[in-house]
């Protein structure tokens, strides 16, 4: 099970067919269908009702839709989180420095640091000694 199969099954229950997810997702129709079934075979199960004409999901291919969408809920949000991260607008700085600097070098920069980069957490240790 690959994230690109849950992505085409999430397209083909929101779109309501097969064609109209393929263009969603910017493959062939015979793409997405090819997709679904591999999902199918490795899960053991339909996911669709075939015997309508309308897409219909089985008990089984509801659960994997509610899996699919929380899988790619965290997808998201782990690459705006790493993305954060990697631009330097989140995440954590520690200062470190000898107990002269802390007192008088440190504190009007740091204070301009946590007021201008509000998404930054820091804590700022003095050296001992």
């Amino acid at each position: 099970m690959d994230i690109l199969q849950l992505e085409h099954l999430i397209a083909v229950c929101e779109e309501g067919t097969f064609t109209r997810a393929a263009e969603r997702v910017f493959r062939t129709q015979s793409a997405v269908s090819q997709s679904i079934r591999k999902l199918e075979d490795e899960i053991g199960a339909p996911l669709f009702a075939r015997d309508m004409r309308d897409v219909t999901l089985t008990e089984l291919g509801k659960l994997t839709l509610e899996y699919a969408r929380k899988i790619a809920r965290l997808r998201d949000e782990a690459m705006r989180q790493l993305s954060a991260l990697k631009n330097l607008s989140a995440g954590t700085v520690s200062i470190a420095a000898h107990e002269v600097a802390a007192v008088y070098l440190l504190p009007a920069s740091v204070r301009h640091y946590v007021t201008t980069s509000p998404d930054i957490s820091s804590s700022y240790l003095p050296e001992p000694g």
